[in-house]
């Protein structure tokens, strides 16, 4: 199981156990247990049927669940995730409460990226982050891989870091397994491994990255939830629920700008004056400039 301490929407009892025994539940209750954690705000709300409908399965194996945790059914279970969740607001629900429907204009898609970035800030706490971007900073080599759709973002994420950190690399999946497995098979202590994988997980990413934390390297995962199989040294999480729009990337995305953020912010100083001698020396081996052609008449 991965880490939850800092995690302020998980770093809670009964989060930390169903964490804990998810792998070891039955098939119905394990689905349950899962849509728990990738809906912690929306669960404490919905009614044991809701709960058995969104997550496919039964009442009967919500109040299993209940039993299995410890909390007496279906209303113990309720009243923990109530206890421990009542004090944060979800950011979908302040903005399904507004009189302005989000629609699809410009401003509501607008307000509706602003949710989801800060519901991603509800998922991660700021001693996680720090660690994250103190791996990537500390990396003798840097690697990059996301799986499936999160692809876009390991280049975005190697395009900002290269400048402050040459040996970045993104891995690319499209170029088959082997030729990822021939990359991460040198990774070592030392190391960091970024693995980005939302719903539906990439299986090749996943195992990749459990090779990665055999071999003693560090590794950054970037997923949804605590449901996920993706483990990590450190796990940021960007919910990705069916409320959100278009790619679904948004918090995810906000998470890896955030990242860059931090990398430039402890490394800016050494490495700027790294690139400004580097763009001097260019400036140096520049051809002579070409006049413009002039104007012909006519």
């Amino acid at each position: 199981m991965n880490d939850l301490t800092g995690n302020p929407l998980f770093d809670t009892p009964v989060m930390r156990k169903l964490a804990a025994l998810l792998e070891t539940l039955k098939p119905s209750q394990r689905k349950v247990g899962e849509f728990i954690l990738r809906n912690p705000l929306r669960a404490a709300m919905l009614s044991i049927s809701e709960i058995g409908r969104e997550s496919e399965t039964s009442p009967a194996a919500v109040n299993r669940l209940g039993n299995r945790l410890g909390l007496n059914g279906f209303t113990g279970l309720r009243m923990a995730l109530v206890n421990h969740l009542l004090a944060v607001v979800s950011p979908h629900l302040q903005l399904a409460a507004t009189e302005m429907s989000p629609g699809n204009t410009l401003q509501g898609q607008l307000k509706q990226n602003l949710a989801e970035a800060l519901q991603a800030g509800q998922h991660n706490g700021d001693q996680v982050f720090e660690a994250a971007v103190q791996a990537l900073c500390e990396a003798e080599r840097l690697f990059i891989l996301g799986g499936s759709r999160c692809h876009p973002l390991a280049q975005v994420l190697e395009q900002h870091l290269v400048p402050y950190h040459p040996s970045c690399l993104a891995i690319c999946l499209s170029a088959g397994l082997d030729s990822m497995a021939q990359r991460i098979a040198y990774v070592q202590p030392g190391d960091t491994l970024v693995v980005m994988s939302l719903p539906p997980y990439n299986r090749y990413a996943i195992h990749l990255a459990e090779m990665a934390l055999d071999r003693g390297a560090t590794v950054l995962a970037l997923t949804d939830s605590p449901a996920s199989p993706l483990a990590g040294t450190h796990v940021l999480y960007a919910p990705a629920d069916k409320a959100q729009s278009g790619t679904g990337l948004g918090p995810a995305f906000a998470i890896v700008d955030a990242l860059i953020a931090g990398v430039r912010k402890r490394l800016s100083v050494a490495d700027d004056q790294a690139l400004a001698q580097v763009q001097e020396a260019l400036h140096a081996a520049q051809w002579p400039a070409i006049e413009a052609p002039a104007n012909r008449a006519g």
